[in-house]
């Protein structure tokens, strides 16, 4: 009608440009629940402790009393997998829902409305850590802090060693992948329409999973202080270092848990 429109991105930043009012994020963040009230501290505090800075020692505490991490990595991975750029923490500040539940006190990022998908969207060859930074800086430092690195590509091997593996364009029998989409385009053939992109998303999926291996190679665990030999020391403590395969989320000795870094 000649009007336009416009997006309205909007990341959960908070910096002198976006004070902790709730003017501030009331446009960006539209309630769907509770929208009788105009209390919204919990977001405020949010945003407040998303954007506290990586190299304060508070960080690791501060994100873990707002967020799952896991959770919140996870939903970031599966929209960079797919290549839908179109969504929070990607390149665009929407599609998505931030929910809070209130026995925990903890906010959860749930998508919405994926739809630049599966070769619809970026290609297979995108960088996983690729987003628009300045628009997501509390995202942006999250998946480039060491630990929650760790976390987001794990969310990755999890995804391309588990369910996202296809035998498209080899002489190997079908995969659980491949009969669902087949399944899945043939109840598009019988009812009247086209077979969909189903070839399309194999391929897509084919080379989207043989970059993250690229970027994710597999690991073994080894011991790699002093060259992996026995040692003794006097000291109280000591640091150990070595590799361990992605899955791997924490380390014990003796069943005991100790403190463990992992670098990404």
């Amino acid at each position: 009608d000649g009007t336009g429109f416009a997006n309205l991105d909007e990341g959960l930043k908070y910096d002198s440009s976006h004070p902790l009012l709730k003017e501030t994020y009331r446009w960006g963040f539209e309630k769907r629940s509770h929208r009788e009230n105009d209390y919204w501290d919990h977001l405020l505090d949010f945003a407040e402790a998303m954007n506290t800075p990586s190299s304060n020692p508070t960080y690791e505490e501060t994100i873990e009393s707002v967020i799952h991490p896991k959770h919140f990595a996870k939903v970031l991975a599966l929209r960079h997998a797919l290549g839908d750029w179109d969504s929070y923490g990607y390149n665009r500040g929407k599609n998505n829902y931030f929910y809070y539940a209130p026995t925990e006190g903890k906010w959860y990022l749930l998508p919405w409305d994926i739809d630049f998908t599966l070769g619809s969207g970026n290609g297979p060859t995108t960088n996983l850590f690729s987003m628009t930074a300045s628009e997501f800086p509390e995202v942006y430092q999250f998946v480039h802090y060491p630990k929650y690195e760790q976390v987001y590509l794990q969310a990755f091997a999890e995804l391309v060693y588990g369910p996202w593996q296809t035998s498209y364009g080899t002489p190997d029998p079908p995969t659980a992948f491949d009969r669902f989409l087949d399944d899945a385009a043939q109840a598009l053939i019988d009812d009247g329409g086209g077979d969909g992109r189903r070839d399309g998303i194999k391929v897509f999926v084919r080379d989207r999973r043989a970059y993250i291996l690229t970027q994710i190679p597999p690991q073994v665990f080894e011991i790699t202080t002093n060259s992996g030999e026995d040692f003794c020391t006097s000291a109280s403590t000591v640091t150990i270092n070595g590799t361990a395969p992605w899955e791997v989320t924490g380390i014990s000795v003796n069943g005991t848990p100790v403190s463990a870094q992992f670098s990404g």
